[in-house]
């Protein structure tokens, strides 16, 4: 490690990881499917609970 690495923050780090990771072209995509996996998760257990109280209360 270089005196400069050794000197940073644990955030500073982190955010310096993050722009490189945020340049990579694979990571961007990955990342988005992941958000749309997860958002689709999301709407699916919506529905689930949304028929399961029309269920238990009507």
């Amino acid at each position: 490690m270089s005196k400069k690495t050794k000197n940073k923050r644990p955030a500073e780090m982190f955010a310096e990881r993050l722009r490189m990771s945020n340049s990579d072209l694979k990571v961007i995509l990955a990342m988005d499917q992941l958000r749309r996996k997860k958002q689709e998760e999301r709407l699916s257990d919506e529905e689930i609970v949304s028929s399961s109280k029309q269920i238990y209360y009507f």
